[in-house]
């Protein structure tokens, strides 16, 4: 059987050396893959937010604004419980 990895090339999986789980039974573990993500995600936004404080030049406006972005960050990380994932 062979199985390919989008993400490092192709590999093959030798069906006589090991067993094939049985994809019918539940896993008993979890795989987190893509941990880098959030960050990416994170950084992407702090960008975001760079612009739009750019973008209001007039002085009133750019506080009217981070008032606004931080309100919104406090109730997405009480909603989250602090995770970022």
């Amino acid at each position: 059987m062979n199985s390919i990895c989008w993400l490092k090339g192709t590999y093959y999986l030798p069906t006589k050396e090991i067993e094939i789980p049985d994809r019918s039974k539940p896993r008993t573990y979890f795989i987190s893959y893509y941990q880098w993500t959030s960050l990416i995600l994170l950084g992407s936004d702090g960008f975001l937010i760079l612009r739009i404080i750019g973008q209001n030049t007039d002085e009133f406006l750019a506080i009217q604004t981070i008032g606004y972005l931080y309100k919104h960050y406090v109730a997405d990380f009480h909603y989250t419980k602090g995770s970022i994932v």
